[in-house]
């Protein structure tokens, strides 16, 4: 074990196939949120920079705008629609959860009319990776390096080292300071024009773009580091226990992955199973995870729902590791990894389990074949049929469901196929935990000797981040208080993330989405108790063609 995975790939850098050393206490542990890295290359400091862009604010409003070549630019996130007089729109990138389909309709109505090319006095982009090459396209008419980068985003991915580093880019000025410190509680909004600035050419943003990722990559690679070490330091804790209870350790090879899925199957040029997060199938999502259940399948429950219509993908956790690196979390009721916008977790050897209305032997009701195992789903079976799933699911140790058959075929049909694929033994799962305690102790056990925390989902900054919803606006969002770091963020609660983030594949499908807000948070704050949203307000006015609004440069006039 210690020989196979005492050498782990770092959570959230699997892409690059960074390797983490061998783990012992890191040194200041507790101050690892105020790494000094030495300050801005060259010294450039952020406010020089950011007055030679000559940063201003459209007149009564919480929306910056900058000089960029010449040029007067401002920036939306994904879900705005900001009526500002004589603006174009350079993308029509429009992505909001909360909306209703009519609002959504009207949006894009709106962003169309904004496209159209006319005379205009500043150039609105969208603040997520595509919006901003497009606009830096736009004011130089292109180069190789945005050419490439544009080309590659639009193709959909997997997507390419040169994308993921302009990302990381767009995280590292607005998410992090110089120091490398999470900003937690407000984006710095002016980090957009300084990337916009440096990919157009400017060598002092370039400069103080490659700082900021400098310390960010510090930053993110210390607190994994960190959390290796904790997870050492439990593992030895939990091992106790296990000895005092007389349980034996379990190994990789002896576990594997169970995956319900509505989606089709996918696979690549080697047959093995692809899964993407649900922000690849699902435009209202930001999940950057893919989840998991350890030699059980889910079960639904309050906080979710899986349909006997789903297929099982099953793996062997040991494969999945040597493909793909440790999963961002443990535990017996859930499982998952994560991936950056445009990656796929890589199950080599993936078996699945389908149901069918009819197989190609009639009367059978299980079929076996190189990809996995189909079982036929019907509400009635005939006598044979029971006899036969009853006869089965004693083997497995399945207590037969007479209301229900097809319940017992199903999970037949997957203890078959996780036999195959290595595991001992089989369980139940439920909301929190397996219906074996000793199995759930084993899962801790092992989670923490791989290095990845113990924890659920619920309870993590993947969670908190998959449901931040702060820069889709929607009316008053930006009046109403900005909300503390929780897994239960939702629309209108403002912005914040958690202080310790340290998931870089989590970040980058915030910033993909075009989640981030656009606005100066500091300003959105003191103005607040006014109640007016600022950029949700301009929406509504324009669309509902108020006639005693007048919108100058952003300015509403009630």
């Amino acid at each position: 074990m210690k020989e196979l995975y005492g050498k782990g790939k770092i959570p959230g850098h699997e892409d690059t196939g960074e390797i983490a050393s061998s783990y012992s206490q890191p040194s200041e542990a507790s101050e690892y949120d105020s790494i000094d890295t030495s300050g801005n290359i060259n010294n450039i400091d952020e406010n020089r920079f950011v007055q030679n862009i000559e940063r201003r604010y459209l007149p009564d409003s919480s929306r910056p705008i900058y000089t960029v070549l010449g040029q007067t630019i401002a920036f939306r996130s994904a879900g705005e629609v900001p009526c500002i007089h004589s603006a174009c729109f350079t993308d029509d990138i429009y992505n909001n959860p909360s909306d209703s389909s009519s609002v959504a309709n009207e949006k894009r109505e709106l962003i169309d009319s904004m496209l159209k090319s006319r005379e205009s006095e500043i150039l609105v982009a969208t603040n997520n990776p595509e919006g901003i090459l497009t606009l830096a396209k736009k004011l130089t008419g292109g180069s190789a390096e945005i050419d490439t980068i544009l080309e590659d985003i639009k193709n959909g991915g997997p997507y390419g080292d040169e994308v993921k580093e302009f990302t990381d880019k767009i995280i590292a000025c607005t998410m992090f300071d110089d120091r490398g410190n999470t900003l937690t509680d407000r984006v710095d909004e002016n980090g957009y024009a300084i990337v916009l600035a440096a990919i157009c050419g400017d060598e002092d943003a370039a400069s103080l773009v490659s700082s900021r990722l400098d310390a960010m990559r510090k930053t993110i690679k210390r607190r994994q580091e960190i959390i290796r070490y904790e997870c050492d330091t439990e593992a030895a804790i939990q091992e106790r226990r296990m000895e005092e209870a007389g349980l034996p350790e379990i190994e990789p090879k002896d576990v594997t992955l169970v995956h319900s899925t509505k989606y089709e199957v996918q696979r690549n040029s080697d047959g093995d199973v692809c899964l993407y997060p649900a922000s690849r199938h699902e435009s209202r999502s930001m999940r950057s995870s893919i989840h998991f259940t350890p030699n059980g399948q889910v079960s639904s429950h309050a906080y979710g729902s899986w349909s006997d219509t789903n297929r099982l993908i099953v793996a062997n956790m040991e494969r999945v590791i040597s493909s793909n690196g440790i999963p961002a979390a443990m535990a017996s009721a859930d499982t998952y990894f994560t991936r950056s916008p445009g990656d796929s977790l890589v199950l080599p050897g993936a078996l699945v389990v389908e149901p069918k209305e009819m197989l190609s032997d009639q009367g059978q009701v299980i079929e076996e074949d190189e990809t996995g195992v189909k079982y036929l789903s019907a509400d009635s079976y005939t006598s044979d049929q029971k006899e036969f799933i009853k006869q089965a699911a004693e083997t497995f140790g399945v207590k037969f469901n007479n209301e229900h058959p097809s319940s017992t075929l199903r999970e037949v049909a997957l203890r078959t196929v996780e036999k195959q694929l290595g595991a001992k033994s089989f369980t139940e799962i439920g909301q929190n935990y397996a219906s074996d305690t000793s199995f759930d102790q084993q899962i801790t056990q092992l989670s923490l000797r791989l290095g990845c925390p113990s924890r659920s989902h619920m309870a993590s900054q993947e969670m908190a981040m998959e449901s931040m919803r702060a820069g889709f606006c929607s009316e008053d969002e930006w009046s109403g208080p900005i909300a503390p770091a929780s897994g239960f963020l939702g629309s209108g609660m403002g912005w914040s993330i958690p202080d310790n983030v340290s998931n870089i594949d989590s970040l980058r499908t915030m910033v993909f989405a075009g989640a981030l807000p656009a606005l100066d948070l500091t300003a959105v704050k003191e103005y607040r108790n006014k109640k007016i949203g600022w950029s949700a307000m301009e929406y509504w006015c324009s669309i509902k063609l108020i006639d005693t609004v007048a919108c100058d440069f952003g300015v509403i006039v009630l």
